[in-house]
């Protein structure tokens, strides 16, 4: 079979030795061969099938008559051989390119990443396990105590965030295994390859340089997470992802565990709905019409939230909202953590005359929030209806300030707050029951026991 394309892994690949054989022809982009492992050879590497295992190179446009100088390059027909395979990106996209495969035998193990990463170069990290969760895997990049587990994380050396996140399922098989003392000494999620399921994944973009801090801070033996496997490319970024070296027989893993992962793979399912729905994903927004507004307090029950966006009375109560004047729904929402101090403070008349809640950013704490990604030209409507009709200033009774506290996706993230801590006021019970169900609807892993407790420090 005759193709147009090659596919390079080693020394003809940008920046190596040998590319300026390739340096007068189109970069098609980088793809992954699947089926086969690379091995590392010195001065350059070859590739060998093998189950499981996949190598990422690039692949070039090439013409007919340059075959016979790569041939003789590579040795064909003594140290290598010339095919053709399918080589893919972006999931499902393919085309076939020519590979030189290794001939000899070799006892070295195999690579599980480019030939010539660096760094600083970017990767895509898929999790399908507990780093699901953002607030989890911002431990492992930023360090600190993960409060499901009250373990301690070091973070990475290099602690910029993630440059960008999305949801894919990859074919394989997610399980249960091995006894795992951060939690419980129950089992944790592995990745198996060989597997036919759809695995649901959340990618982050980090540097090669953080993702093996985090393999390092995920323990990279090969009892836990020391086997990378190479999944996919997209835009140009590898997609890898780290499990054991073998199958582990099936452990059960804690309750806090399952739930903690399977409220993120729901979440993720739906995220793939409003994808799908909308044809649209954060990477296509025009990120300067949208803000996150992140509420603390009841609006973080998405029911009344809308009342903020469309009008209307929330369940029984008697206020009327009149909604914004531009009615978009959200985008969509996602959990937010906030590192302050919610507390409930002033009286208010819609709420039986009892305190609400606030956030005091002068005192360290934690506080459950949902960031909702609205539309910056909603957003004075919102605080009109949250501050009796004021827009956030010194002399409002209510929030005198709306702080930008962070950014997401390249997208500011906001609240509303008081610069000064108002004294702590009582609240009653309808108060407390939405604010209980608004963390447990969102948070869903806690249990209604976590959720009300956390409300009655309040």
């Amino acid at each position: 079979m005759d193709a147009k394309y090659i596919f390079v892994y080693g020394s003809l690949m940008k920046d190596e030795r040998a590319h300026n054989k390739l340096s007068e022809n189109a970069f098609i982009g980088r793809y992954i061969l699947p089926g086969f492992a690379m091995y590392d050879l010195g001065e350059f590497p070859g590739v060998k099938e093998e189950d499981g295992e996949s190598v990422i190179g690039e692949v070039y446009e090439i013409s007919e008559s340059q075959l016979p100088e790569f041939d003789y390059y590579e040795g064909e027909g003594h140290l290598y051989t010339r095919t053709v395979k399918e080589v893919f990106c972006d999931g499902d996209k393919s085309l076939m390119a020519y590979v030189y495969i290794y001939n000899p035998n070799t006892a070295t193990e195999p690579m599980r990443r480019m030939w010539n990463v660096k760094n600083g170069d970017y990767v895509w990290y898929a999790t399908y396990g507990s780093n699901l969760n953002q607030e989890r895997f911002s431990k492992y990049i930023f360090g600190g105590m993960y409060a499901l587990n009250g373990r301690t994380y070091t973070g990475c050396a290099d602690k910029s965030p993630w440059t960008d996140e999305m949801v894919r399922t990859y074919k394989g098989l997610m399980y249960y295994g091995n006894s795992s003392s951060t939690w419980d000494g129950k089992g944790v999620a592995f990745f198996e390859p060989a597997g036919n399921d759809n695995v649901y994944m959340r990618l982050y973009k980090i540097t090669w340089n953080q993702f093996l801090d985090v393999q390092r801070q995920e323990c990279n033996s090969p009892n836990w997470y020391g086997r990378i496997v190479a999944l996919d490319v997209v835009d140009n970024c590898p997609v890898y992802t780290i499990t054991s070296e073998y199958k582990h027989d099936t452990n059960e893993p804690s309750n806090v565990y399952k739930d903690l992962v399977e409220f993120e793979i729901r979440k993720i399912k739906e995220e793939y709905v409003r994808m799908n729905n909308k044809n649209e994903h954060y990477g296509t927004l025009k990120r300067d019409d949208y803000v996150w507004y992140v509420s603390y307090g009841v609006n973080m029950l998405e029911e009344r939230f809308l009342c903020y966006i469309k009008g209307g009375r929330f369940r029984d109560m008697e206020r009327v909202y009149p909604g914004c004047t531009d009615k978009t729904l959200p985008l969509t929402k996602m959990n937010y953590m906030l590192p302050y101090e919610m507390y409930c403070a002033n009286s208010s008349s819609t709420w039986e005359g009892s305190g609400v809640a606030f956030l005091d950013m002068n005192t360290e704490g934690k506080t459950y929030g949902v960031a909702y990604l609205i539309k910056k030209n909603q957003l004075d409507d919102i605080c009109r209806q949250e501050n009796g009709g004021k827009l956030p200033s010194e002399t409002a009774k209510w929030y005198d300030a709306l702080e930008t506290i962070g950014s997401w996706d390249d997208i500011d993230v906001v609240t509303l707050t008081c610069k000064e801590r108002k004294d702590r006021a009582t609240i009653g019970a309808k108060y407390y029951w939405a604010l209980v169900e608004a963390i447990e609807n969102n948070y869903a892993y806690l249990g209604y026991n976590e959720a009300e407790e956390y409300v009655k420090r309040r």
